[in-house]
């Protein structure tokens, strides 16, 4: 039996669909064209977030949530669930830390 990610709550889940759809809507539109927005904006605030974290302004850390809440837009805009994209980055990122401390234990 395959495991059911489950990353967000379900209330997350909807109110994340809601801010995309808001967005989708300020925005002025759905596919390339708002991804290519979302991308502009997650560079912007890469860089707000690093001069801010840089000043010890732990607005940064508020900041770096924005830019998790833009990426998070994009999976949406490519049609894919949020849950199942951040289980399976998860599960990446896990096996290839644990490699990586392999290796360096074995030198």
């Amino acid at each position: 039996m395959e495991r059911q990610p489950s990353i967000f709550t379900s209330d997350a889940q909807e109110r994340l669909k809601d801010i995309h759809s808001l967005s989708q809507h300020c925005n002025g539109g759905k596919g390339k064209e708002h991804e290519q927005k979302l991308l502009r904006l997650a560079e912007k605030h890469v860089d707000e977030v690093r001069a801010l974290l840089e000043a010890g302004d732990p607005h940064g850390i508020t900041e770096a949530g924005d830019l998790a809440v833009l990426c998070l837009e994009l999976i949406l805009e490519a049609g894919r669930e949020p849950d199942v994209v951040m289980d399976e980055c998860l599960t990446r990122y896990d096996r290839t830390l644990n490699r990586l401390i392999d290796e360096a234990k074995r030198g």
